[in-house]
């Protein structure tokens, strides 16, 4: 299967003027290089992005200089989660044309490039509406995810609807079947009040599963989804593969004789790639062979439990992927997830375990945080929007410039969730705000 470059493979006949995107990491430096650039010589101007708070809070500390564009081009917000946000959603709008590109890779360097992804793409205009609805839940669920984002970022949201004539209709149904062409749906899948693991068992509830593969970079140490899934579909082999020294094993599942598992590398899709290449797994495919037809999931869920939920629990983190329903196996081929598979022993990556333990320590302690809805600027005034919290009465809220130099700090009392500000001087090379502990 030929890579495509993201962002440029736009459809040419397509008219855009807006772009939401939401992700789990964020690079910025990657973003205004590789994606604002083409995204603005296609039009687009019109630029919202949501991010991980955890992650965002992050990457901001990371990135202190040479952001070019982040005051003016675009707006980007952190969204809290009890686990992680981790769709990987875009959206493209415009007056009569809408696209949805959904799939496991961040808006990164390696979840545009570097990293094995997988994505999936479904276009619609006013000629040809046939993978509409599935565009329209997708963007019924973003604004669900951002009903609490106030100010600009909240305009930009609505002024897209307004000026999108297909995405101004609220799905009737959702996780529902959609055919695309003969022998080819799709469906989505996300948490919300019920898990995508009670969505999956519903759509597969009158199959008989006779083999499923797992492709993704993160397990339970335990294997607890690996033996829900053994436990649901008794009859079926499992093959999960793993890459070694990298991601997280269930190195700590005891052995089932029904559940093998293999190494990435000797699939296909990596004997194919340059060697010279260390090219970490990153895309999330679940297989699932029921004889004569074939169902996958596409996204960004990895094989955890927090993903997944279960039957009773919508799982901690924020979801998003495609169920496809296809009657052969010729996507598998086309992904190269196919080829002679050696076995493999799960293995502590204990790194990669550290890292993962710090991201969701810090994720804990979103609960605690002030949590920023939304800032506008207009001249020497500042309008923040918070959520209210009970931990803070007041805070430090100061002001960055695309460079990461402060600007000016002032503090702030959280009264109310909306509050405004007078700037010292008129500043407009404010890029974004960050509120610290008041410990005066």
């Amino acid at each position: 299967m030929s890579e495509k470059k993201l962002f440029h493979e736009v459809p040419k006949s397509a008219d855009f003027h807006s772009v939401v995107m939401t992700t789990y990491s964020f690079d910025f430096h990657h973003f205004e290089s590789q994606v604002l650039r083409p995204l603005k010589s296609k039009g687009i101007t019109n630029v919202t992005i949501f991010a991980d708070t955890a992650m965002l809070d992050q990457s901001i500390g990371f990135s202190t200089g040479h952001l070019k564009a982040l005051s003016s081009s675009y707006s980007i917000n952190g969204i809290p989660s009890l686990g992680a946000f981790h769709p990987k959603i875009t959206i493209l709008a415009g007056e009569n044309d809408v696209l949805l590109l959904q799939g496991s890779g961040n808006i990164t360097n390696g979840g545009h490039g570097k990293n094995h992804e997988t994505f999936t793409v479904f276009y619609a205009n006013k000629e040809d509406k046939t993978q509409l609805p599935l565009i329209q839940e997708a963007w019924y669920y973003i604004r669900q995810l951002t009903a609490s984002i106030e100010g600009l970022s909240a305009d930009k949201l609505n002024w897209v609807s307004s000026n999108c004539n297909l995405l101004h209709e609220n799905p009737i149904q959702l996780h529902q079947w959609h055919s695309i062409s003969e022998g080819f749906s799709a469906a989505l899948l996300y948490n919300e009040q019920t898990s995508i693991w009670q969505q999956l068992i519903e759509k597969l509830a009158e199959e008989e599963v006779q083999r499923i593969k797992v492709f993704s970079p993160f397990y339970d140490e335990q294997g607890t989804l690996l033996k829900q899934l053994h436990a649901r579909f008794p009859q079926s082999k499992i093959n999960a593969f793993l890459q070694p020294d990298k991601g997280i094993h269930p190195f700590k599942m005891k052995p089932l004789e029904e559940i093998r598992f293999l190494s990435w590398e000797s699939t296909d899709r990596v004997k194919a790639a340059n060697s010279n290449l260390d090219r970490k797994l990153h895309s999330k495919v679940f297989w699932f062979d029921c004889g004569n037809q074939q169902y996958g999931i596409f996204g960004s869920p990895n094989a955890t439990i927090k993903a997944f939920g279960t039957d009773t629990s919508r799982g901690a983190n924020d979801e998003f992927a495609v169920l496809l329903k296809v009657n052969n196996q010729d996507i598998l081929k086309e992904l190269q997830l196919t080829g002679s598979f050696e076995q493999w022993t799960p293995q502590e990556n204990k790194h990669q375990k550290e890292i993962e333990d710090e991201i969701e320590e810090e994720q804990g302690k979103n609960t605690h945080k002030i949590k920023l809805l939304g800032v506008d600027l207009n001249s020497k005034q500042l309008t923040i929007y918070t959520r209210k919290t009970k931990h803070y009465n007041s805070a430090i809220l100061v002001c960055y410039n695309s460079w990461g130099e402060e600007i000016e700090r002032q503090k702030c009392k959280l009264t109310a969730a909306m509050f405004k500000l007078e700037l010292n001087e008129k500043s407009n090379s404010i890029a974004f705000v960050q509120f610290l502990d008041d410990i005066s």
